[in-house]
């Protein structure tokens, strides 16, 4: 694995586990490493901008779906990247296991400082997803 790919993995492992640290402090601290301070995260339901409020909405996420459900956030296939550019399919699945009940891509703008200035969100329910 060369050096661009070992990065792109770092980067990858850590936004995974963001959404799924039970502590509090330690999923602020990962999203605050992530994120650019102005960074933005953008989806057809939301426009988040500026790293406070992407912490508040991985929060929620986590409240939502981690801890109150018991789903899991991973990788769903390889990843892809070229120069700022990093594409990660993932899915939302039960921790004890069993069918994804969301899939999804996100699409990273890193900024020169290689942490995220800009995440485009694409999620769909499994379901869904499956037959689109």
């Amino acid at each position: 694995m060369n050096a661009d790919a070992k990065r792109v993995q770092n980067i990858i492992e850590r936004y995974l586990s963001m959404w799924n640290e039970s502590d509090p402090d330690r999923r602020h601290e990962i999203v605050k490493g992530l994120w650019a301070d102005d960074g933005e995260n953008v989806s057809r339901r939301f426009d988040i901008r500026g790293v406070d409020e992407i912490v508040r909405r991985v929060d929620q996420a986590h409240t939502d779906w981690v801890q109150s459900k018991g789903f899991i956030f991973k990788a769903a296939g390889a990843a892809d990247s070229h120069n700022h550019l990093i594409l990660l399919p993932w899915e939302m699945a039960p921790r004890k296991g069993g069918m994804p009940e969301a899939r999804g891509t996100d699409v990273f703008v890193l900024n020169g400082d290689g942490r995220i200035q800009s995440l485009y969100h694409f999620a769909a329910l499994a379901q869904t997803a499956a037959t689109t």
